[in-house]
């Protein structure tokens, strides 16, 4: 006989963290620049090729609007589509 979930769906906290870190690390090694934003479009998190591909340390960039990152008169860039999605600001190339 199988024993029921006590809450379905939910990860326990261990399986949480370690699934966290992983995804921690692949952020941090990968050679793409990737940075979250909040709902406001304000940087949250910037990994180590952020530095390299923008030029601004962390602390120079997490804080501030990612509209920083692409100044007005690069705004139209056809390589570059800003939209809001439910969970913040995002850029595609």
């Amino acid at each position: 006989m199988a024993t029921a979930e006590p809450y379905p769906g939910v990860i326990p906290s261990s399986e949480a963290e370690e699934a966290s870190a992983v995804l921690a690390s692949i952020v941090e090694s990968s050679a793409d620049a990737i940075f979250t934003l909040d709902r406001g479009g304000k940087i949250v998190t910037w990994n180590h090729s952020a530095v390299r591909v923008f030029g601004y340390a962390a602390s120079e960039a997490v804080g501030r609007s990612a509209e920083f990152l692409f100044p007005d008169d690069l705004g139209n860039r056809p390589d570059v589509l800003w939209y809001r999605s439910d969970s913040g600001l995002t850029a595609h190339k």
